[in-house]
């Protein structure tokens, strides 16, 4: 069962990610990877994590929620990632942040 990710956050201080995926329903995945899961991608769920690419990648749930929009604006406008904001090979103005790697390419 193959699901599309839609959008992703990235919580930098706790390093918990969120994901609204769509397989017949749209839901809210909170979980805590190595990898980034970016919109546009497909993966399949298994025990261990989720299989993406061919690869297997460990990938820990904590919650699954059905999509509210409402939610999912607050978790949007509550992130403290500049993320996209700042240029990419930069180092990240954000001294709290707990990502071992960065999905935008910014470093400590």
């Amino acid at each position: 069962m193959e699901w599309i990710v839609i959008d992703t956050v990235i919580c930098s201080s706790s390093g918990i990610t969120f994901s609204t995926v769509w397989n017949k329903i749209k839901l809210i995945l909170w979980y805590q990877s190595d990898v980034f899961l970016p919109p546009g991608s497909t993966f399949t769920p298994i025990n261990s994590g989720i299989i993406m690419n061919n690869k297997q990648i460990p990938l820990t749930i904590y919650n699954v929620t059905p999509f509210n929009k409402r939610f999912w604006y607050l978790i949007k406008n509550n992130k403290d990632c500049p993320g996209k904001s700042v240029k990419t090979k930069s180092i990240c103005p954000n001294n709290q942040c707990m990502l071992t790697i960065c999905p935008y390419g910014l470093y400590k």
